[in-house]
């Protein structure tokens, strides 16, 4: 396109991105996507359009499950603090909060391996 060379038949029917990508433009931004690679704008942009096409796969877990997480991650801290110690207790909690944070990462980049 830059060059003349395509014309309309090459992107009739098709979503087409015009934008910079150099990075010495400065239109780049820090993803989670590998680890914070930096992704320029119209890749994201070509990111965002790719999902809305493949029908927003992306999606939040059910309500009920955050809500359990949510109840469980509360009870942990207390329920170990009236066997144990305080220190065994706050333990459980970083390891709770590890364990969810774990999940919740590996949701996410599963989530984006499917689009």
């Amino acid at each position: 396109m830059l060059n003349g060379r395509a014309g309309a038949a090459g992107v009739r029917g098709r979503v087409a991105v015009v934008g910079l990508v150099a990075p010495t433009l400065g239109d780049v931004h820090a993803t989670d996507a590998g680890g914070g690679a930096l992704l320029s704008g119209p890749e994201i942009q070509a990111d965002a359009i790719a999902t809305v096409l493949a029908g927003l796969p992306l999606r939040g877990a059910p309500g009920w499950l955050v809500a359990a997480l949510v109840l469980l991650g509360a009870i942990v801290a207390p329920a170990v603090a009236a066997r144990r110690s305080a220190v065994a207790a706050t333990l459980a909690a970083l390891v709770w909060l590890a364990l969810f944070l774990v999940a919740a990462s590996w949701r996410s980049t599963a989530a984006r391996s499917c689009s």
